[in-house]
């Protein structure tokens, strides 16, 4: 699982490099990212590595069918992550 840290505007995402750079290049991802260019910010340069989303975007990852093992670890992770704060994840 990846670690994620919840906050009012944004779940922020660390995970390893070669998965994060994985989910980038994946077109699903990729248009995710072209169509929602401010709410969705990547840092490959500095560890830990990590991905932000803003809570507008989450149901749009969530709802990707694409089966790639690093969207399926992110899925995977966001929702356990909205499983035990169901309160945050109404924002």
């Amino acid at each position: 699982m990846m670690n994620i840290v919840q906050s009012g505007r944004a779940l922020v995402v660390q995970m390893p490099l070669i998965d994060l750079g994985c989910l980038c290049l994946l077109p699903d991802f990729r248009q995710l990212m072209a169509r929602f260019p401010r709410h969705i910010k990547v840092n490959m340069v500095l560890t830990p590595y990590c991905l932000a989303l803003n809570w507008q975007v989450v149901p749009f990852v969530l709802a990707t069918r694409n089966q790639a093992p690093a969207l399926e670890k992110l899925r995977r992770s966001l929702r356990a992550s909205l499983e035990q704060q169901p309160l945050i994840a109404l924002r």
